[in-house]
């Protein structure tokens, strides 16, 4: 089956602080944040700023978000936040999401883009009804264009 797609409105504030720290400095990697990474992502080999890595220990604390339909309503690298250049909620705005076929975390278009190109996007919509995507965690080597695999979960 091909991955199950998702239109989100996103449009939710976050929180400061925490995360293990960065090995080297850069800019946060959750979709199109302009914020300086402040703590690793929890199991990505990617920056995140500290609004993005409050959000994600709290997600990860709490349970991802899921919606009516039982699936997950957040990308599980942004944590479901786009934020502009004020740190501040961007107007809720849709954004295509993918769900793996393998685990069902879901991973949105912004964070896909920005991180791994549009044509990496492109080739997730583009996939057969009968072929299946797995995502970053379950296909580590999707990842090689940020230079290593992600975390063992918590």
């Amino acid at each position: 089956a091909s991955p199950s797609r998702k239109e989100n409105a996103w449009g939710q504030s976050g929180g400061g602080g925490g995360g293990a720290p960065l090995l080297a400095g850069g800019m946060c990697t959750a979709g199109s944040c302009p914020n300086q990474a402040a703590a690793r992502h929890p199991r990505l080999p990617a920056g995140l700023c500290q609004i993005h890595a409050a959000r994600a220990a709290q997600l990860l604390a709490e349970g991802w978000p899921k919606g009516e339909d039982g699936e997950e309503d957040a990308c599980r690298w942004c944590c479901g936040l786009s934020l502009d250049a004020l740190d501040r909620p961007v107007a809720a705005q849709d954004v295509s999401t993918v769900l793996c076929d393998a685990c069902g975390k879901a991973w949105c278009s912004d964070c896909i883009r920005s991180n791994l190109g549009a044509a990496a996007w492109e080739q997730i919509e583009g996939l057969p009804e009968d072929e299946e995507w797995r995502c970053f965690y379950c296909d580590p080597k999707l990842l090689t264009a940020l230079g290593s695999a992600p975390a063992a979960p918590a």
